[in-house]
């Protein structure tokens, strides 16, 4: 098993839920979706760790709140920017 295996970004998870929550409106093709995870996965910094009890045990409600307004944010601009350039 290689170390890749055993690890992996906190971040993704959350800003995939978030772009759950505000796709609902929305229609985007895989590639599109893809896009804007990345998009907005760039503008939140990488919390990279071993499991997720591990985070959640580490971070304050204060930490949690100011990343949840961060990634929200991030999601937005991210769908924002990638239906600007729909055809």
């Amino acid at each position: 098993m290689s170390v890749l295996d055993s690890i992996f970004n906190y971040h993704e998870r959350l800003v995939v839920d978030e772009m759950s929550k505000q796709l609902k409106k929305h229609t985007f093709s895989e590639a599109q979706l893809s896009d804007i995870a990345c998009l907005a996965l760039n503008k939140v910094p990488a919390k990279y760790i071993k499991h997720s009890v591990d985070r959640a045990f580490y971070t304050s409600d204060v930490e949690r709140m100011e990343i949840a307004a961060k990634i929200e944010k991030a999601v937005a601009e991210a769908i924002a920017y990638i239906a600007s350039a729909k055809h």
